[in-house]
């Protein structure tokens, strides 16, 4: 008699690989893993964040945020740092974007002052009034 071990072994495997799969006929983006991130004009992220401390900082936007926004200044800081974008914000400040891509579809696309763009992006921070992202893509 053979053990029954390996067939159901097997049978286990198939079960739980066809539940980790991607969904038939959908393609993954980055707005698709973006679900649970707010999404927020830039001039209320930058009061909204501006008004958080610490912990509740970290609660709302540890997943990042998609921002609006109209495009203040087109900065290109050289190889190392790429092309970078200001938001306008509304009042004295504004935020800086770093990309992930270091600029590169900002420069294809030839995106200029007075534009509007929406960004997937992760916090750098506020030290002063200058609220950082990094990590962005456009969307």
């Amino acid at each position: 008699m053979r053990p029954a071990a390996p067939a159901f072994l097997v049978a286990l495997a198939l079960a739980l690989g066809a539940g980790c799969g991607v969904e038939s006929g959908k393609k993954g983006t980055e707005g698709d893993r973006a679900g649970g991130v707010p999404a927020v004009g830039a001039a209320e992220f930058y009061r909204d964040y501006s008004t958080l401390k610490g912990a509740e900082r970290f609660k709302k936007y540890s997943g990042g945020v998609r921002v609006s926004g109209t495009v203040k200044q087109t900065v290109d800081l050289g190889a190392e740092e790429g092309t970078q974008l200001m938001l306008v914000v509304g009042g004295p400040g504004h935020i800086a974007v770093k990309f992930r891509d270091g600029g590169a579809a900002v420069t294809k696309l030839k995106i200029q002052p007075g534009e509007p763009v929406t960004l997937l992006c992760q916090i750098g921070g506020k030290p002063d009034a200058i609220l950082f992202l990094a990590d962005c893509v456009l969307q």
